[in-house]
């Protein structure tokens, strides 16, 4: 399943499952309406690297229950990544990863979502 950019940006730490088999993500459409998405291992071990090691480094001082809702994804300065701060962040490794400059959410999503 394909991830609006604004879905990704609203999770929550508590939106997200993780198990010794992979993992899950409680999202949330703009109506309100959830829908539990399945991760794979991988996946499920990035995000749990990710919570363990970059996670408390971005929160910085910032205290976990400190944080409206604790945004899953942060920026810099430890608040909530905004859809614009995604934007730039999957440019800059689509770049790194040698697929230029037309990488964006959008096209990402496309790749991932079923046609139909």
């Amino acid at each position: 399943v394909g991830l609006k950019t604004s879905q990704v940006v609203a999770l929550n730490r508590q939106d997200l499952e993780l198990g010794p088999a992979g993992g899950t993500l409680a999202v949330r459409s703009r109506r309100g309406r959830e829908q539990v998405v399945s991760l794979t291992t991988q996946a499920a071990e990035d995000l749990a690297l990710y919570l363990d090691k970059a996670w408390p480094h971005l929160a910085g001082a910032v205290r976990a229950e400190d944080l409206p809702h604790q945004p899953l994804f942060l920026n810099a300065r430890g608040s909530r990544l905004s859809r614009q701060g995604l934007w730039l962040v999957l440019k800059e490794r689509g770049e790194e990863a040698g697929l230029g400059r037309g990488v964006s959410p959008r096209a990402l999503r496309g790749a991932w979502a079923p046609e139909g």
